[in-house]
């Protein structure tokens, strides 16, 4: 019986077990999965043409005061930057919802494109808001 125990050959030897190792490609994207976002430049668009409609106000009424302090010269242009904070706010809005549409069909996030719009809401009701101020200002001046 140990004779045939012996023409048995040995197991070759198992190399040591390495795991999975992932490619630097797909253990990005694990880390990053937005990174194929097709909407993440209108949303970020979005979010910075929002922003900048806040500052509307602050441009408006300092054109108001200048206007007090200056006479009737700043009048009429205080009412060209609340024109302008409506226009940047409706861009940032449209931008915001195809930004946020985008990030949708991709399975991507899409907070950024929600603040965006968030944001630009905010600024058209600013904006408005503003418009009033100074044309009710200017017709207290005589400006208009």
């Amino acid at each position: 019986m140990r004779n045939n125990d012996q023409n048995v050959t040995p197991p070759p030897p198992q190399q040591p077990s390495q795991g999975f190792t992932p490619s630097p490609q797909s253990f990005r994207q694990q880390l990053f999965p937005s990174e194929n976002n097709p909407g993440k430049g209108m949303s970020i668009a979005s979010l910075v043409m929002g922003i900048c409609t806040l500052f509307v106000p602050v441009v408006s009424v300092y054109v108001v005061i200048s206007g007090l302090a200056f006479g009737k010269l700043g009048g009429g242009f205080s009412l060209i930057a609340p024109y302008v904070g409506v226009a940047t706010a409706t861009v940032g809005l449209i931008l915001g919802m195809f930004g946020k549409q985008k990030s949708m069909e991709a399975n991507a996030p899409t907070g950024i494109a929600t603040a965006g719009i968030v944001i630009s809401v905010i600024g058209v009701v600013i904006a408005l808001l503003t418009l009033e101020f100074c044309i009710s200002c200017n017709r207290s001046l005589g400006c208009i």
